[in-house]
């Protein structure tokens, strides 16, 4: 068993016994997409994050139970992600709490702030290679959908010629 094994039985053990202690983490993904997360430290719940009615992001608690005490330090390829994924908030200090703040980070930025982004400049200029005239998208999700449909109208006619 090399040591990336061992870690990773070593984490499910860990996961295992805060279960067993009433601490835990929670995502839930709700029937319509939206996303809730919280961290449970002796059956108290305290709220992470939510992407609906009202979305909001609060790390304190990720950052409180799982980014103390002597760890490895977070790994760089982690920082990076998290910068990629445009995380404003304060970096984590270990890999647990680095793993455990992506768990979270992840979901609400899928849900609330890609949707917000605005389009890159590679999907403006396919649409204007496209013909596209419209109004120009607010976001990366809407300029997406455009192209797809006018990839779509395309594909159609060429089989209807």
């Amino acid at each position: 068993m090399n040591q990336a094994q061992r870690q990773a039985i070593e984490r499910v053990r860990e996961m295992a016994r805060m279960a067993e202690s009433g601490n835990y983490d929670e995502v839930v993904r709700h029937y319509d997409g939206t996303f809730e997360g919280a961290v449970v430290v002796d059956g108290e719940r305290h709220q992470v994050f939510a992407t609906s009615p009202e979305p909001f992001f609060d790390p304190a608690p990720v950052l409180e139970v799982h980014d103390q005490g002597e760890g490895p330090a977070a790994r760089p390829g982690q920082i990076q992600q998290l910068e990629r994924l445009r995380y404003p908030g304060p970096m984590p200090r270990t890999e647990e709490g680095a793993t455990r703040l992506l768990d979270f980070w992840q979901p609400y930025y899928s849900v609330v702030v890609r949707q917000s982004l605005s389009p890159t400049e590679g999907q403006l200029q396919a649409l204007k290679n496209f013909g596209y005239d419209g109004p120009a998208p607010a976001t990366r999700d809407e300029a997406k959908r455009i192209l797809a449909a006018i990839q779509a109208e395309r594909r159609q006619a060429k089989k209807a010629a």
